[in-house]
């Protein structure tokens, strides 16, 4: 789940919008973007496994997506490598 902050400074798993939460598969691909942002070597790592395992790109959207999700359960504001490998499996 991604929650609507209270201020006007954002950060990382919150979204503004209409209602207190969105589920994280109903993020956009702009929002996607946003709330899920990874540094150049996530991304990569990300790229290589989805290659290695014959997945589409839409599956890399639904693979960070997921990550997004692990990363909400373990508390944290950032997708990370472990959050990754979790979706990954």
């Amino acid at each position: 789940l991604v929650r609507k902050g209270s201020g006007d400074d954002e950060s990382p798993g919150e979204i503004h919008g209409n209602s207190n939460f969105s589920y994280n598969g109903q993020l956009s691909s702009r929002q996607l973007a946003r709330y899920c942002a990874i540094d150049q070597d996530l991304r990569a790592f990300l790229a290589r496994s989805v290659t290695q395992l014959g997945l589409s790109a839409r599956a890399y959207d639904r693979i960070l997506r997921l990550a997004r999700t692990v990363a909400d359960l373990a508390d944290s504001d950032r997708v990370n490598d472990t959050h990754i490998s979790e979706a990954l499996k």
